[in-house]
């Protein structure tokens, strides 16, 4: 196959009558004995709509038709508009030429727009049972329209009783199958070594002979392309970016599938399972400028040389800043973190506008842009760019001084600021992100609104929608003369809680009251029978693992997660020793601490879990309490600057 791809590729003219032997010895050995033969299917408007050299030589009388044209000249070539499309019954459609597109389906319209072409339908598809064939060179099939507003799928309606049959998919060259949604609108599941492709248990397609189809990064605009792994064109533009040794360091079970032989490569192993499994991943330029897209994320993306990943923290070591280089990349399915700055250096500084990343197909649901300084040190402006005599607006990202570090291909972005998972960075996303609506599930709104009356009055006045809006714009930075904390709580069932801001409080349990004068608080539970994860964030994070029971004085000062012994506790992630506080009910002598498998257990004296601090086996915890809440305990590390602020 190898051979009739770079032939393929090395001829350009129907002279090259070399081509037509390596076409006929394909289709032999394929059994397509009727390959050569007129395929009716050919969409002559179109390819003469597409080509006007063709429609000319057809009106002067060189050609009957279009499909004459092809049959003669045109298949021999890198035309556009060559579009094999069906009828409102059953097909069987045969394509041919080096550049195809075929469509099982009956089309209003069809033209071309770069590597897709847009297809309006007249039909979709219902109760038809199409047979699609795919030739040498490079074909896209498709299973649904992309002209209008809103795409539709092709063979939606009957079930299992109309779908397109794939024969003949190539996973070594450029073959591809277009649908109209995004990936997680799909099923795909390998049966008899054929995928077939569902939507709510609706077959859509059968694709004979391929056990696995992942999508095209470059596409998030009205659909997706679906290519096998070892598609010819993924591995020439996306594997030299891949970082391996950083790849095999966020990932060590893969280099122990390496040794044993079971994958030849990181990149294998990342291109056959690890996309699926949202493994940790990393693309990379080189020195100089770039321009690249990779298959799927959940992947860090930079056009500075990646030379260290610390899996335990997750630092990044850069071999240079950008200064002087213009990199272009494209984000692609799944979380991407595009990072321009790193450990306090911004990237691109030095040059101006002559030195920044251009960043398209940013996914303001999902992705994130890594910067090195606190949001209130850039500025954001929007940038027309002349291309073609067009104009486009542009997000830009600048430094204050006016130095443009990023420019986004979405004009109407807006960015905030949540903590990132690079230690010396900052993320910006989106306020659609997923993870603030996360966030904000679990953000106190009563509390916040509570403690700090101005924000009731801005809410009031139409500044902000929600508490919640004003603390991610503003209050988490905090203000000069006073810290505005948030509080983030779970429910009555096992949680992950998270925060973000300049002090905030974690709660695993569910809260029923608060009292924000006296921050006390009334547990709707106890946390017995609960394991939830509280994680931290840069900033004074505060783990809530009891209750001083301010407002219900009847009750003792008690800690959280007691009464199933170990099954039931909270798993206290990114603790910060010299920030971070704990704070529970009673006294230091009704707590001990152990040390186990470099995690610190917090248990009561007679033995039952109340916290595990993960990687905190080394850490000295001091107790103390403060005169508001003599029956509240704070815990902090030995190496906490307040106990010296404290007198000890």
């Amino acid at each position: 196959m190898l051979l009739e791809v770079k032939a393929a590729q090395s001829f350009s003219s129907h002279i090259a009558m070399g081509m037509a032997s390596v076409l006929l010895h394909f289709c032999a050995s394929n059994n397509w004995s009727k390959y050569m033969e007129a395929n009716s299917f050919l969409n002559d408007a179109i390819y003469l709509a597409e080509n006007s050299d063709v429609a000319k030589a057809v009106a002067e009388g060189k050609y009957a038709s279009g499909r004459e044209e092809y049959e003669a000249i045109g298949q021999y070539q890198e035309r556009n508009g060559v579009v094999f499309s069906g009828t409102e019954g059953n097909d069987r459609i045969q394509s041919s030429g080096q550049k195809s597109s075929v469509v099982g389906v009956k089309i209003k319209t069809a033209k071309s727009a770069g590597r897709l072409i847009t297809i309006e339908a007249e039909t979709l598809g219902v109760g038809e049972l199409d047979t699609l064939q795919g030739s040498p060179g490079r074909n896209i099939f498709y299973l649904g329209d992309n002209a209008t507003e809103t795409p539709q799928d092709f063979y939606l309606g009957n079930g299992d009783q109309d779908y397109a049959l794939i024969h003949f998919f190539d996973p070594t060259s450029e073959d591809a199958i277009y649908l109209a949604g995004s990936p997680e609108d799909y099923q795909f599941e390998t049966v008899d070594s054929n995928v077939q492709i569902s939507k709510n248990g609706d077959l859509i397609a059968i694709v004979e002979g391929i056990s696995r189809l992942i999508p095209d990064g470059l596409f998030t605009n009205k659909g997706i392309l679906l290519f096998a792994p070892q598609n010819a064109y993924y591995a020439r533009r996306s594997q030299p970016y891949f970082n391996e040794p950083a790849y095999l360091a966020a990932n060590p079970d893969v280099k122990e599938l390496l040794d044993s032989g079971e994958y030849s490569s990181g990149w294998d192993h990342f291109m056959q399972k690890g996309s699926d499994e949202g493994r940790q991943t990393f693309f990379n330029g080189v020195v100089g400028n770039d321009s690249f897209f990779y298959p799927l994320g959940n992947a860090i993306v930079t056009g500075m040389p990646i030379t260290e990943y610390d899996p335990a923290t997750g630092a990044i070591k850069t071999a240079t800043t950008g200064s002087g280089d213009y990199d272009h990349y494209h984000g692609a399915f799944g979380v991407n973190r595009f990072l321009v700055g790193n450990a306090g250096v911004d990237f691109y500084v030095g040059q101006g506008e002559q030195d920044h990343a251009l960043i398209g197909d940013f996914d303001p649901k999902q992705d994130e842009l890594i910067v090195a300084q606190a949001i209130q040190n850039y500025k954001f402006e929007i940038y027309e760019e002349e291309f073609g005599g067009e104009i486009y607006p542009l997000f830009q990202l600048s430094t204050q001084a006016g130095d443009v570090i990023a420019r986004l291909e979405d004009p109407e972005l807006e960015l905030v600021q949540l903590p990132s998972t690079i230690p010396g960075t900052y993320a910006l996303v989106s306020p659609e992100n997923e993870r603030i609506q996360q966030l904000q599930a679990s953000f106190y709104e009563a509390y916040y609104l509570a403690a700090n009356p101005d924000v009731v009055a801005a809410v009031k006045q139409g500044e902000y929608k929600t508490g919640f809006e004003q603390y991610l714009k503003v209050g988490q930075f905090g203000e000069s003369d006073r810290e505005i904390a948030g509080l983030f709580a779970g429910t009555d069932g096992n949680d992950t809680v998270t925060g973000f801001g300049s002090e905030f409080l974690l709660f695993g349990v569910a809260l029923t009251e608060v009292d924000a004068e006296q921050e006390a608080y009334k547990t709707g539970s106890m946390g017995k029978g609960e394991v939830d994860t509280l994680i931290g964030a840069p900033g004074l994070t505060t783990f809530m693992i009891g209750n001083d029971h301010l407002l219900s004085p009847e009750t003792e000062p008690a800690a959280f997660y007691v009464g199933n012994g170990d099954a039931d506790y909270a798993l206290i992630q990114n603790f910060d020793p010299l920030e971070d506080f704990l704070f529970t009910g009673g006294t230091a002598e009704d707590y001990v601490f152990q040390s186990v498998d470099n995690n610190l257990n917090i248990s009561t004296s007679d033995g039952d879990l109340v916290a595990v601090i993960e990687s905190g086996g080394s850490l000295t915890l001091k107790s103390f309490t403060i005169p508001e809440r003599p029956n509240g305990l704070v815990l902090v590390d030995a190496t906490n600057p307040i106990l010296q602020q404290l007198g000890g």
